[in-house]
């Protein structure tokens, strides 16, 4: 869990640095004896036990975008959690760009970094369960904007972490049936109209390639569609391949390929995923998948 508080300091200080800047001197004769070169998502980490640890990240030398700014920040996610630094204080230099959209790029990539499948594993879920609180001293920007932008954000990543879960889950958990039936569950109630063919149905829309694929499979095929319109507007379609893992009919794939056969279906989870997301957000669009 994340939790972002706005002009307040306190916590683990995490310095975004570059060549050029004019740090004091005792800092940059430490950062030369560390060999710190500030290379983009260089990091060094230095624990106290006495006061506020401190991590140093490297800006590079380049002009960095959104996407630099979700990557640095996915970083500092795991360095974080790897040594139990649950508050921390930033302030990030200037970008030169919007800082809104920079905090939550940030936001972004911290959320990215607490994702992990453990299911199919004895191991207990850490990540999730990393309380983190980011106190961020320099914002400038209506409070309440970000605040919205901030919960955009949350419910993206919701949707990115459902498609995640499918994707990864187990062949004998996600076949046709179980699919459609978490597209129900996940769907139907934020206002999302679903409909689920099945095969006698899929048989009369003359759809005669989608059954020849799964005649060999012990589970038999469903079509999922699902319509989210809250707008007028030129509809969207999102196309997704929804194959589950069936060990009925041939083998073509190879040794190493069949490790990866249940997520044939990482097409149709991404389009719930981002279904789910767009319901959430209440998104002005007009979308059918």
């Amino acid at each position: 869990m994340i939790k972002f508080n706005l002009y307040k300091e306190g916590g683990l200080k995490v310095h975004f640095v570059k060549k050029d800047d004019k740090l004091p001197e005792d800092i940059k004769e430490y950062l030369e004896k560390k060999k710190f070169s500030y290379k983009f998502k260089e990091s060094l980490y230095l624990p106290s036990f006495l006061e506020e640890s401190e991590i140093f990240m490297g800006l590079g030398e380049d002009e960095l975008d959104l996407e630099d700014v979700r990557n640095l920040f996915f970083k500092l996610g795991n360095i974080l959690r790897d040594n139990q630094e649950h508050e921390v204080e930033i302030k990030m230099p200037d970008l030169s760009m919007c800082n809104r959209k920079t905090i939550m790029a940030a936001y972004e990539g911290l959320r990215q970094g607490e994702y992990e499948f453990t299911k199919k594993t004895d191991v207990k879920e850490k990540k999730a369960d990393f309380e983190l609180t980011i106190n961020y001293s320099a914002f400038k920007g209506p409070e309440e904007k970000l605040r919205q932008g901030l919960n955009k954000m949350e419910n993206i990543m919701d949707g990115v972490f459902l498609a995640r879960d499918l994707v990864n889950e187990r062949a004998n958990v996600i076949y046709p049936e179980s699919l459609a039936n978490i597209a129900v569950e996940k769907l139907e109630s934020l206002g999302v109209k679903v409909k689920i063919y099945e095969e006698d149905e899929i048989e009369k829309i003359g759809m005669k390639a989608f059954l020849r694929v799964a005649a060999g499979a012990t589970n038999r095929p469903r079509l999922i569609v699902m319509e989210y319109k809250n707008a007028d507007t030129e509809k969207v379609a999102l196309v997704g391949k929804g194959l589950t893992y069936d060990s009925g009919g041939y083998n073509i794939k190879s040794p190493s390929g069949m490790n990866y056969m249940h997520c044939d279906m990482g097409g149709a989870g991404t389009v719930i995923g981002t279904i789910y997301a767009l319901a959430k957000n209440k998104a002005k669009v007009n979308v059918i998948g």
